[in-house]
């Protein structure tokens, strides 16, 4: 044998590049949302096999979200995928589907920060502030709660 199982797992990554330009390109951008879909689930099965492959399927998924849905819809659909990234991340103990996920989050809330909130008023905006205030201040207390049993997932 020539090469090494590891090896053709590598190897194999420009092709993988290749299917998702092309599903991108031919697919997303010409609104095929159901050859789209089974990419982006051929492309988290894979994960199995490379787990950067899961990569292609996220950027694949979150490319088909921006074509298909507008305005805040959209920041509501990515953070739903987001979501379901650090879910799955957690129950499939993979470490590369939570990080997705954490910044999937990361891009929503700069998407409502820069672009969102513009459009709404000074009580909204202050509503939506304090909700994100409590959020965070949330997310920090079961961090400090839950730290170590955490570390082991992050």
């Amino acid at each position: 044998a020539y090469f090494k199982e590891t090896d053709l797992k590598w190897l194999a990554l420009p092709i993988a590049f290749a299917a998702f330009c092309r599903a991108y390109i031919y697919n997303v951008n010409e609104g095929a949302i159901v050859s789209s879909v089974i990419v982006v689930a051929c492309f988290y099965a894979s994960r199995w096999i490379l787990p950067p492959y899961s990569l292609f399927g996220t950027v694949l998924l979150t490319l088909l979200l921006f074509h298909e849905v507008q305005g805040r819809l959209l920041t509501v659909a990515c953070g739903i995928e987001g979501f379901c990234l650090v879910a799955a991340g957690f129950v499939l103990a993979d470490r590369l589907l939570r990080i997705s996920g954490l910044f999937l989050f990361l891009l929503c809330v700069a998407k409502l920060f820069i672009y969102d909130f513009r459009e709404i008023d000074a009580l909204g905006r202050i509503l939506s502030f304090v909700t994100l205030g409590v959020m965070l201040l949330g997310a920090s207390w079961v961090y400090t709660r839950f730290r170590d049993k955490l570390r082991r997932f992050l």
